[in-house]
């Protein structure tokens, strides 16, 4: 068993299990790491690893988090299409436009993740991990909502309300099939704006990941 941290999220210690590993696992064993670094336990693990589920559960870990892989083309949507892109417009990393937007996006991001396990790194260091393209759509000279893209990908999106973002993730969707035969990203259900992105697809995604965490209560 890896254990390790995450300096984006450096308040859990972060663990890692290969799957010989969980035959041999037991309650002790969590339980003892949690004494010796005094912080949260989290895990990610893929939605039918059953058995390490069912270890991870009785052990004490809870269910906080569900990440879905959406790998999708224009057949799948759910949504008539929309084939106007012209409301987006597009900044690259250097510009003021991006700048404002990631800090928009770092905000969104920490809001997101708060419950979850709150985020730690800086604006600069996330800033880092953003892709070089971001579109986004504005209201009344405001911008309203955002995607940083990566080629295929949607890495990131963010919005200010359901009605803006709806409109703009059908502009996004329209922009990117004009490019890509197939997009891909990923939803999780702590993030609205990426959960109604997927919910405008009529295919389940084949994988999903569980993010687990051992709290610490109790410690003297």
């Amino acid at each position: 068993m890896k254990v390790y941290r995450n300096k984006y999220h450096n308040n859990h210690i972060y663990l890692s299990i290969e799957d010989s590993e969980v035959p041999h696992l037991y309650s002790a064993m969590f339980e003892e790491l949690i004494e010796k670094h005094r912080e949260p336990l989290q895990i990610m693990v893929s939605s039918d690893a059953e058995q390490l589920i069912g270890i991870l559960e009785q052990s004490g870990f809870q269910l906080k988090r569900k990440c879905y892989e959406m790998d999708v083309c224009i057949a799948n949507l759910a949504m008539p299409r929309v084939t106007d892109f012209t409301v987006l417009s597009e900044a690259r990393k250097g510009s003021l436009v991006y700048a404002e937007i990631a800090e928009m996006m770092y905000a969104y991001y920490a809001d997101t993740h708060v419950a979850i396990n709150p985020l730690t790194a800086t604006l600069e260091e996330f800033d880092e991990m953003l892709p070089n393209i971001v579109l986004y759509s504005k209201t009344s000279n405001k911008v309203d909502s955002a995607a940083f893209i990566d080629d295929n990908e949607i890495a990131y999106v963010f919005s200010y309300t359901k009605e803006h973002f709806f409109h703009f993730a059908g502009c996004l969707l329209a922009y990117m099939f004009s490019k890509f035969d197939r997009i891909v990203f990923e939803s999780d259900d702590s993030d609205w704006c990426a959960t109604m992105l997927k919910e405008m697809f009529s295919v389940s995604p084949e994988l999903s990941y569980d993010t687990y965490i051992k709290t610490c209560d109790g410690l003297l």
